[in-house]
């Protein structure tokens, strides 16, 4: 499950943040920020990553580097499943803003990127893609734990920064049963962090693929930077 996004120019870098944020930090995201909805499902179209170039189909993610020339951005690659209805929860949203109408998106970009990477002041994105996955359960029709991430990517076609934000992460697998954290070698986690896609470049954020994955929510600041050209 991925959402894949086509992008008709190269980046030539990309910069990752990752840390806890309250939802009201979140770039806005949801109906009433006129965000397109993914279909309930329970294939590639939500699995918590972005893919460039070709689609991602596998729901146990692959760890990187992947050698087949695929460029991802995975915050939470895992078998997400937003099949089951409950209240306020279980969606998909995103939106591709390819004009600075929304004001609030483009400023909360720029700001975000001359808070953290403060040499960057003279960044001015032309487009910023929104992913939010907002209190998804996991395969199959699990909703008794949920996980709320978002993945802003903001390019002015030279400079690439993408954003992974953690507000709540209450699964690490879709066999996780409770909030208790007991690491085992048939029990995959989530797996967050870049692929470049030259099968040299990539990079994989702490507890990527075991049950430890959900402390990425208190992780502090993480930056890396690589070349997708």
């Amino acid at each position: 499950m991925k959402i894949l996004v086509r992008v008709f120019f190269v980046f030539t870098s990309i910069f990752s943040i990752t840390y806890s944020v309250p939802l009201n930090e979140f770039f806005p995201y949801g109906s009433t920020a006129n965000e397109q909805l993914f279909s309930p499902n329970d294939d590639e179209t939500n699995n918590g990553l972005f893919s460039f170039l070709g689609p991602i189909s596998q729901f146990v993610p692959t760890p990187f580097p992947l050698n087949d020339g695929r460029r991802v951005i995975a915050e939470f690659w895992s078998d997400i499943d937003t099949r089951s209805s409950i209240p306020s929860g279980n969606k998909v949203y995103y939106q591709i803003h390819i004009n600075q109408s929304n004001t609030i998106v483009f400023e909360k970009a720029v700001a975000y990127v001359q808070q953290y990477f403060p040499g960057e002041r003279s960044f001015n994105p032309s487009m910023i893609i929104t992913g939010t996955w907002y209190r998804v359960g996991a395969y199959s029709y699990q909703t008794n734990l949920v996980n709320t991430f978002q993945i802003v990517l903001a390019t002015d076609e030279i400079r690439s920064f993408a954003f992974l934000l953690y507000n709540d992460l209450q699964w690490a697998s879709p066999s996780t049963s409770s909030l208790i954290e007991v690491n085992s070698s048939s029990e995959i986690g989530g797996q967050a962090g870049f692929n470049a896609g030259d099968s040299i470049i990539y990079e994989m954020l702490p507890y990527s693929r075991t049950s430890y994955v959900r402390r990425l929510v208190n992780t502090k600041v993480h930056e890396v930077g690589y070349s997708l050209m």
